[in-house]
């Protein structure tokens, strides 16, 4: 194993032992970029333009609150997404063009769908979907069809989609490595129960030919 692997190893165990630090860490990442997104213009003359317009003040704390509160993913998804999923309408009711909070009610879709079931998966992803998606084309100025508003819906659709798989994968593996404990305890288990039947015949010898010696001593 490399060094670049061993290294890669421990900070993956580092952060499966102290998820809080990681979902702070992600919830900085997508900060940034929802902040980057918010400089770019999609829909400039020439293609899509980084620079040209800068976000409003209320999009700039609505993304704030958007990425600090994926820090409590975890322990609340449902609540999280709905938080972020109310951000997300307020910005596109308030501002236009929007800022990328819907971002962060992807990533708590994500969430939502890696640590449920998939029938709720499909319930709240539906949900999360239509809502957000109606509100970009409704309360924007630009059409309805515009890969914005597509993109919208495309986003949380991949999001719940992503979640679901990682979730099967999950249980996929937990089922083998349940599967492969219980066949290490079976094999244990069987290889005591010889352990006893030996030390059981052994010990009948014993007592066979101690009764023999002392049936000859009798004699």
């Amino acid at each position: 194993m490399t060094t670049l692997e061993t290294g890669f190893l421990r900070v993956r165990s580092w952060l499966r032992d102290h998820p809080l630090a990681f979902d702070g860490a992600l919830a900085v990442a997508v900060l940034a970029a929802m902040i980057a997104g918010s400089f770019t213009d999609p829909n400039a003359p020439n293609g899509p333009s980084f620079g040209t317009r800068t976000p409003e003040a209320a999009s700039v704390v609505l993304m704030v609150l958007g990425a600090a509160v994926l820090v409590l993913r975890r322990r609340n998804p449902m609540a999280v997404l709905a938080a972020t999923g109310a951000l997300a309408i307020v910005e596109f009711v308030l501002v236009d063009p929007p800022a990328p909070v819907v971002m962060s009610a992807v990533i708590a879709l994500y969430t939502v769908a890696a640590t449920t079931d998939r029938p709720t998966t499909w319930r709240v992803g539906l949900l999360t979907m239509s809502v957000l998606a109606a509100s970009a084309m409704l309360f924007g100025a630009s059409p309805w069809y515009s890969q914005e508003n597509l993109g919208v819906f495309a986003w949380t659709g991949m999001a719940g989609a992503a979640g679901d798989a990682v979730r099967s994968r999950r249980a996929f593996v937990d089922a083998i490595r349940e599967r492969a404990e219980r066949a290490e305890r079976t094999r244990e288990e069987e290889a005591r129960r010889r352990v006893a039947e030996e030390r059981l015949r052994i010990a009948r010898d014993l007592h066979d030919v101690v009764a023999h010696h002392i049936a000859l001593v009798n004699v």
